[in-house]
């Protein structure tokens, strides 16, 4: 079994920003989630078949320096089933397990929408020569 594990903190603020009409001092940079992280497991079985399941997390974030337009924090698992040979792979395997919705409104010159991709589940075959 393989587990792997990471995080970030971000928590960064203008100290002086001022552009000519507004001041956005101590306001929060754009575009920086406050933190972030990921966990994970894959196992191995000593005949080809392999399991792996991953989370992944996002903390709020600003979308802009007046800190008016934001993302909700949010996180997405992922998991996958397959088999392995020295040439080939063949698995199953489901991004956005829980069909999480995390899209974004913001402003830059103007509004701006990002959505989210929805749940995606599908079959993959890889071939190395």
């Amino acid at each position: 079994m393989i587990l792997f594990a990471g995080a970030s903190y971000n928590d960064i603020k203008f100290d002086k920003y001022h552009d000519g009409y507004t001041d956005y001092s101590g306001n929060r940079t754009g575009s920086a989630p406050k933190y972030d992280f990921n966990l994970g497991a894959t196992y191995r079985s000593g005949n080809g078949y392999y399991a792996s399941a991953d989370i992944s997390g996002f903390g709020k974030m600003y979308l802009d320096s007046a800190n008016e337009y934001t993302r909700d924090a949010y996180e997405i698992v992922n998991v996958k089933l397959g088999y392995e040979q020295e040439n080939y792979d063949i698995y199953l395997y489901t991004k956005n397990l829980f069909d999480e919705t995390y899209d974004i409104n913001g402003w830059y010159s103007g509004t701006y929408y990002d959505y989210s991709p929805p749940r995606e589940v599908g079959v993959q075959l890889s071939y190395r020569f």
